[in-house]
């Protein structure tokens, strides 16, 4: 049930941020406050304070797997402001514990929305007016209530922290509105500069295909292998606008779309693609090149590596080890003799070559029973 908070902050959900900020505070003060009420036996506090504990870890359990941010907001806010009411009322105003009721309404201005936020704090001011009545009337702890200029002073202190509250959650809520509207322009618009990319990418393979001949095989090759090309570099830009994440790119998504792609315009039979790579995303740059160096390795494989094979398969992994990713592609092909490659040097290895080292990335090669290249280069998680 573990969440980081890296994983919170790349949300961008300025209220989970809050959120989760109170809930890990909330827990981390109860469990202090309970083991510090138990050593000295206070346990009419330390009873209040396990309940709220299991409650907040509830809330905590509930909030990570339905994703209600509001329910859960208003339910931990209420909670928040009976404990420390039960907590002052246990110790009848004593050892100044009525303090944490002044504190409680900046949890609902941060983390409550706009709408929620006059209803619930309304009825929470008035619920501690009420207490400050009972106490009054009825508490045997006179020390508070006796002194004038104390309740003169906590009664400033009151329309003080009101009126800070609203300062703050208006202007957080107004500044947070216009980022989010600055925000989405700015996603809009780099959609659409991916998709014109994307557009113009396909109108340059587009023109390529033009100037394929049908009397000369050897040129409609060369021009069939480009546009693949082209369209590796298109798909990453096509799949960046379409999704609302426009860092990076799901691997596994990014080669499954290009390998449909290479089979849609390929003769060759039914071949089964495997990937394993546990939801790794890769930013544009990194994608760009890892995606022609896939489109190279399945081109070759779906042309050259089933040729009389049956149950042909490929199979790809990319495996996180620390700071760096591991890539591994296989088929069970032919395979190919690797001196006579070498040798000749087609533009697709080349290819591979310059990729690698554009990600400065170790690569090696087998083929036995079939080919298996490895590559192996440095990526942190930005």
């Amino acid at each position: 049930m573990y969440i980081s908070f890296k994983t919170i902050l790349a949300s961008h959900t300025r209220k989970e941020i809050f959120l989760y900020g109170y809930i890990y505070s909330f827990l981390i003060i109860l469990s202090l406050a309970f083991t510090l009420d138990m050593i000295v036996e206070n346990f009419k506090d330390a009873l209040v304070e396990i309940i709220a504990l299991v409650v907040v870890g509830s809330l905590y359990i509930y909030l990570h797997i339905t994703k209600k941010t509001r329910i859960v907001s208003i339910l931990l806010m209420w909670l928040a402001s009976f404990a420390s009411i039960t907590i002052v009322l246990f110790n009848d105003f004593y050892h100044n514990t009525y303090f944490f009721l002044f504190f409680i309404p900046f949890g609902y201005y941060l983390v409550l929305e706009k709408d929620d936020v006059f209803p619930n704090v309304s009825i929470y001011y008035v619920i501690f007016i009420s207490l400050f009545f009972y106490g009054y009337f009825y508490s045997l702890n006179r020390l508070l209530f006796d002194d004038v200029d104390t309740l003169i002073t906590l009664f400033i202190a009151l329309l003080f922290m009101i009126a800070i509250g609203i300062f703050v959650h208006y202007t957080i809520e107004e500044s947070f509105e216009r980022l989010e509207i600055l925000n989405q322009q700015k996603e809009l618009l780099l959609k659409e500069v991916h998709h014109r990319v994307k557009n113009n990418l396909n109108m340059i393979s587009s023109i390529l295909g033009l100037q394929s001949d049908p009397n000369d095989p050897k040129l409609q090759y060369l021009i069939h292998r480009n546009r693949n090309r082209i369209d590796s570099i298109s798909i990453v830009h096509e799949m960046l606008y379409q999704f609302d994440n426009l860092e990076s790119v799901d691997f596994s998504q990014y080669t499954k779309k290009l390998f449909f792609h290479i089979m849609s315009s390929s003769s060759a039979k039914s071949i089964t693609l495997d990937i394993h790579s546990k939801n790794i995303k890769l930013e544009l740059e990194t994608m760009i090149y890892l995606g022609l160096m896939m489109q190279e390795l399945l081109t070759n494989s779906i042309k050259h590596a089933f040729i009389g094979i049956n149950n042909a398969s490929i199979n790809i992994s990319l495996l996180r080890k620390f700071n760096k990713l591991i890539l591994i592609y296989k088929d069970n092909g032919v395979g190919y003799d690797q001196e006579k490659a070498t040798k000749k040097a087609s533009l697709g290895m080349r290819l591979i070559t310059l990729t690698s080292k554009q990600l400065s990335a170790n690569i090696s090669v087998k083929s036995k029973n079939g080919v298996e290249y490895t590559l192996e280069f440095k990526h942190d998680d930005k």
